[in-house]
C-alpha cells in the first residue's frame, strides 16, 4: 500500500530545467532534491491531498499559543 510522501525541505528552481524542486538537506551534510513533477507524475489520474505548509507560520502558530494569545 503505498501511502504516500511527507517530507519536509526547502523549495528551490533548478536553474538548469526550470522545474521546481524540493532540496532536503540530510544528517550528513549532503543534500538530496526531490523532483515535484516526477512525484506527480507517478500519480497520474488519481486524486490526491497535497498539503504546502510553510514552517515559519508553524512556528509562528506555536509561538502564539505558548502566549496564549490563540485558544486550542
Amino acid at each position: 500500500m503505498d501511502l504516500g510522501l511527507m517530507t519536509e525541505g526547502f523549495v528551490e528552481l533548478d536553474p538548469m530545467s526550470g522545474q521546481w524542486v524540493l532540496r532536503i538537506p540530510q544528517a550528513n551534510g549532503t543534500n538530496e532534491y526531490l523532483d515535484m513533477q516526477e512525484v506527480l507524475g507517478l500519480h497520474q489520474g488519481k486524486e490526491v491531498r497535497l498539503i504546502i505548509t510553510p514552517l515559519d507560520v508553524i512556528a509562528t502558530l506555536a509561538e502564539m499559543i505558548e502566549l496564549g494569545e490563540v485558544d486550542v
